[in-house]
């Protein structure tokens, strides 16, 4: 019997869930397709460090607390820009500021007393 397209047998295509996108360029690409499907908090989260890190900033998902944060501040002098265009997905911030000029100027105020006292001890001799 010769094959027909009523008696050919047929492939069963993988209904499994397709790769991850590696780049958020891969993601849009996808999200225009038919049958787009959405993707979790946690894989945009965690494909956000693997972005991040792909761009020199190194960054840890933690999916138990689900918290994105970097591993290292951020160099003075650069700027880090966010934003998202996910409605479901919200961020919040913080910052862990090290304020390093407020122990100089304490350090410089403690050597003004410090000379200002020096110099009077001297001056009333």
């Amino acid at each position: 019997m010769a094959e027909t397209k009523a008696n050919k047998p047929t492939k069963k295509k993988d209904q499994g869930k397709p790769p991850e996108p590696k780049t958020v360029a891969e993601a849009k690409k996808r999200e225009r397709q038919p049958g787009y499907w959405q993707m979790t908090d946690d894989e945009v989260l965690s494909l956000l460090a693997g972005l991040l890190k792909s761009n020199g900033l190194p960054a840890t998902f933690d999916p138990i607390l689900n918290v994105l944060s970097l591993d290292n501040p951020i160099p003075d002098g650069a700027t880090l820009i966010w934003g998202s265009t996910d409605e479901n997905l919200e961020f919040a911030v913080e910052f862990d500021a090290v304020a390093s000029e407020t122990s100089s100027l304490e350090l410089v105020g403690i050597s003004l007393v410090v000379l200002v006292l020096i110099l009077r001890r001297r001056s009333t001799k």
